[in-house]
């Protein structure tokens, strides 16, 4: 059999014979299967050891995306069967013989369980992504109008048509989801309005900015959500009847002797010594690590979290550290843990944080 090694692929493949074209070609999908098979062992050990949190990334999406350069269609495709092929060790051999392939194991995991698993894999053997899709939609993943997409576009404006434009754009089906249509028809659980709208540069950069404060209350807020939440604060400062109630809300308190210290945030400031760390040190700590998970890993590859971040200090309030700006540090949720775990250790830290 013969073996590539001419620095001109298509030159060499075009010296082959038939026979050793396809027989190469067999070899290259097995070794490929056989390599994917082994990648996915691997993100299984180093999500087990949280290694990814050592080298700089906030989840085992970040490292494959940013570390390994997979796209993050790729990535979750990869994270979710190799969950699945540890999870339900009868899928490995099916992944193993090309019976199932990478897509369609991403596809069925989220609806696997220890007793329908057997019958779902059964369904979806030698089936295309659509009937594996309509499989999934039957075990708890209903079909549902996507309540939005925000993605960039490449649009032809002018000034008659500014705000009603055609575009063409090539969807991404590597990475089907459950949601979708059923026999060319949206199944649709409740009325909603479809808003469509092109946005400048500027626009988006104030939303990721807008979701980034909002990731502590509204973690998985996405851009519906968001404006919601902007659109009820704008309604709740400058609506006649709300600032009527918190005129009355104020009289009450000034009539009860109550006086309560409000921060720069509008949040109410603690004057005693305590772990409570004010509104203007929090603004200066966020301000100076730039919105930012400050980890760095031993590659100096930073964190680039910018979403649930929390304020941990350096040295511990318990062994004495200080709320001085000095002492403190913006860290992703997952990063602080770790942080947690080097300092107090892990017996001790999953008294607080039980791994699942």
């Amino acid at each position: 059999m013969h073996t590539i090694t001419n620095h001109d692929p298509a030159a060499g493949l075009r010296a082959l014979s038939d026979r050793d074209l396809a027989a190469c070609t067999e070899r290259l999908a097995r070794d490929e299967r056989a390599a994917t098979v082994q990648l996915l062992h691997h993100l299984n050990e180093i999500s087990r050891r949280k290694l990814y949190l050592e080298l700089g990334f906030s989840s085992l999406h970040d490292y494959c995306t940013r570390g390994l350069e997979y796209s993050s269609p790729s990535a979750c495709r990869r994270i979710r069967a190799a969950r699945c092929i540890k999870e339900f060790s009868s899928v490995l051999p099916l992944l193993e013989s090309g019976e199932l392939d990478l897509g369609t194991i991403a596809l069925i995991e989220p609806v696997l369980t220890e007793d329908n698993h057997g019958a779902v894999v059964a369904r979806v053997r030698g089936r295309t992504y659509r009937q594996v899709r309509r499989v999934v939609a039957e075990y708890g993943a209903p079909l549902a109008i996507p309540e939005e997409r925000i993605e960039p576009v490449r649009a032809l404006v002018t000034p008659s048509n500014v705000d009603q434009v055609l575009f063409d754009r090539e969807i991404d089906r590597a990475m089907p989801h459950p949601s979708g249509r059923a026999n060319g028809s949206w199944v649709v659980s409740e009325q909603k309005m479809f808003v469509q709208f092109l946005a400048s540069e500027e626009l988006m950069q104030q939303y990721e900015e807008a979701k980034m404060l909002l990731s502590h209350s509204h973690p998985d807020a996405g851009f519906a959500k968001a404006l919601a939440v902007l659109l009820n604060e704008f309604i709740e400062r400058h609506s006649p009847a709300a600032r009527q109630r918190r005129r009355e809300k104020k009289r009450a308190a000034a009539a009860s002797g109550k006086s309560p210290t409000v921060g720069a945030d509008g949040r109410h400031e603690r004057s005693d010594t305590s772990r409570h760390i004010p509104a203007s040190t929090r603004d200066e700590v966020f301000t100076r690590d730039e919105g930012q998970c400050t980890y760095v890993g031993p590659d100096s590859t930073r964190c680039q979290a910018r979403h649930g971040l929390q304020i941990d200090h350096v040295r511990p309030w318990a062994a004495g550290g200080t709320h001085d700006t000095s002492n403190l540090r913006l860290l992703c949720a997952a990063h602080n843990r770790l942080a947690a775990e080097h300092t107090l250790g892990e017996q001790v830290m999953r008294r607080y944080w039980p791994r699942a």
